[in-house]
């Protein structure tokens, strides 16, 4: 089982590293606010029909649906808290700083757990260490001061450590899809609330522009990344999963070189190795001899 969670934790780092240019691209036409609920709407959109034909409404489904309806809940706010404070913030920061800050949830998660009473294996203190020094290489290439955009990314960071330890305490129940459409829908319902009051309802031309990256985002980062990063932590827990989900970083600037002709310079190859590293050491456990 620890084995499939960390194969889940992948998947979604890799969606995820492919999601945040899209998330860049998206924000060049439109408002965070208008982004996050369309790309949340999609999400939403995707897995309503997968999670009905996973559990069906009628007789027992419907303690199911109310019960994942509850913990999707619980689990949405804090990740409705970060996607939209880290949209905010990357339309005012640049994308290296943003990811950088972003990764320090890697931190955040066991510095919560140990306020939370919760054992730190010091095995993982050993791996954060590791990953945000690699992480720093990787993202941060110019002089290092800290705007309102790179502080709103900083509190998204904060909350996506409490999402963490949200998912770990209360799981999926054993039904990820439902309970991961609860939780986009969440998120989706905050972003269209907040989108309305602050008057950022996207015109068509504006709409346009964005909707590849809007399409992207949602199905990918968006429905296929949350539901693997959720069954992952669930299966592992949150300080490992917070260290395997930094190799968000090294995927997005992999796909940068890839797709956006971007080159890594000999600096943040070393900060991709440093993380590589950091989630080996997270995840490796010694074999008991008989």
């Amino acid at each position: 089982m620890r084995k499939k969670g960390i194969i889940c934790l992948l998947i979604a780092a890799v969606c995820w590293g492919a999601g945040y240019i899209a998330q860049s691209f998206g924000l060049k036409h439109i408002q965070p606010f208008a982004m996050t609920c369309g790309r949340y709407i999609v999400a939403t959109l995707i897995l309503l029909p997968l999670a009905l034909r996973s559990v069906p409404l009628s007789g027992e489904g419907k303690s199911i649906w109310k019960r994942c309806a509850y913990t999707g809940f619980l689990c949405g706010l804090p990740m409705a808290v970060s996607m939209i404070l880290q949209s905010m913030g990357l339309a005012e920061t640049t994308a290296g700083k943003g990811a950088f800050i972003s990764s320090l949830y890697i931190v955040f998660t066991p510095v919560l757990g140990v306020l939370l009473r919760k054992k730190v294996r010091a095995q993982i203190w050993v791996a954060v260490a590791i990953a945000l020094v690699g992480s720093y290489f990787l993202c941060v290439t110019g002089d290092f001061t800290l705007a309102r955009g790179d502080i709103l990314i900083f509190l998204c960071a904060i909350s996506f450590a409490v999402q963490n330890h949200v998912i770990e305490g209360v799981g999926d129940n054993g039904y990820p899809l439902v309970h991961s459409l609860f939780t986009e829908m969440t998120v989706c319902v905050t972003s269209l609330v907040l989108m309305i009051i602050a008057g950022d309802i996207p015109t068509t031309t504006q709409l346009a522009g964005a909707i590849l990256p809007i399409l992207f985002a949602g199905v990918v980062a968006g429905s296929v990344a949350d539901t693997c990063a959720l069954m992952g932590q669930t299966l592992v827990g949150a300080q490992l999963a917070s260290v395997l989900m930094g190799l968000e970083s090294v995927f997005g600037a992999i796909f940068g070189v890839l797709f956006l002709k971007e080159t890594l310079t000999i600096r943040e190859v070393f900060g991709c190795i440093l993380i590589f590293i950091g989630v080996l050491v997270a995840q490796y456990e010694k074999k008991e001899t008989v």
